[in-house]
């Protein structure tokens, strides 16, 4: 991601705006994507200390495990799977669709 980050910083200083506002976008897409990385270690740090997954991000700040509901660049509350504690965009965030090369394998 960090190559694709500075070359697309390098984008965002275009003279065409068409490739301004998709540069803009897609480091929208990394940074929210490097959040959920973050928040998925937050996740598995969580089962390892109780043995199961959060319910809820309510569950994670009763515990002090993490401060409030996160949420993306738009305000969008970040997707928690209370069964596999997988961490990911909520599917009303402005920032999907992803671009086939950042989406999840």
């Amino acid at each position: 991601r960090e190559g694709a980050r500075r070359m697309l910083q390098e984008l965002r200083e275009s003279q065409e705006n068409y490739l301004r506002t998709a540069a803009a976008r897609i480091l929208m897409q990394i940074d929210a994507l490097d959040r959920v990385d973050a928040l998925q270690r937050l996740v598995e740090a969580y089962r390892e200390r109780h043995g199961q997954y959060p319910a809820s991000w309510a569950e994670m700040t009763s515990t002090r495990a993490h401060s409030g509901v996160p949420v993306d660049q738009f305000g969008f509350p970040f997707a928690l799977d209370s069964v596999t504690g997988r961490v990911s965009l909520s599917p009303k965030s402005s920032l999907l669709p992803l671009p086939p090369t950042l989406q999840a394998k």
